[in-house]
């Protein structure tokens, strides 16, 4: 068994390899065998552990529709809102603050309010899917493509074959060995469900 300092060593040096591939701009081998994907992680993590951080980065895609949804809902709210000023005073947007009518200030401090909501709510998402977006970016660069391909962009493992250089069976041992070095410190505090 190796120990951690020689891991680490070999690590630092594959990282150090890939490096200067990419400085190159060569293709970087992406196929690692099972050995070197072991020693390069004295901690094994659970299989349990695995899949749970796998359905954690799944919500990354969850969080990104509901940030669309926020954003969306804005658009459609602060439309809404011209619409009726339109409708409702007979004047531009811009001279609703010379309408006396109580109901119309309801309507706008309901709709102040609402823009409110869907802004703030939109920037916490937001905060959140940089959080997924720091966690894998510290990865090695093979696990940063594999984990970024998947759960950033959304890309079933067929399709992330297709743009990098890599087995099958390479891919999905990148992929594990990228869960188990991702940090979930910071995801973890993410509360989504």
């Amino acid at each position: 068994m190796l120990s951690n300092k020689i891991r680490r060593e070999r690590l630092i040096r594959i990282i150090q390899e890939i490096q200067e591939v990419k400085d190159q701009n060569n293709e970087i081998n992406y196929d690692l065998t099972l050995e070197e994907i072991k020693a390069l992680n004295p901690d094994r993590v659970s299989e349990e552990e695995i899949e749970r951080r796998k359905e954690r980065l799944e919500q990354y895609k969850y969080l990104k529709l509901d940030f669309e949804y926020y954003v969306l809902e804005l658009e459609r709210v602060q439309n809404t809102k011209i619409k009726l000023t339109s409708i409702l005073t007979g004047l531009p947007s811009s001279n609703v603050s010379k309408t006396p009518d109580k109901r119309w200030d309801e309507v706008m401090d309901y709709t102040k309010e609402l823009v409110d909501y869907l802004t703030d709510r939109a920037k916490e998402i937001l905060t959140e899917l940089e959080t997924f977006e720091r966690a894998i970016d510290r990865l090695p660069i093979r696990e940063r493509t594999v984990l970024t391909g998947r759960y950033i962009a959304g890309l079933q493992f067929k399709e992330i074959l297709k743009k990098f250089p890599m087995s099958e069976k390479s891919m999905y041992l990148v992929h594990k060995h990228g869960l188990e070095l991702i940090d979930m410190s910071e995801l973890d505090k993410i509360e989504y469900w």
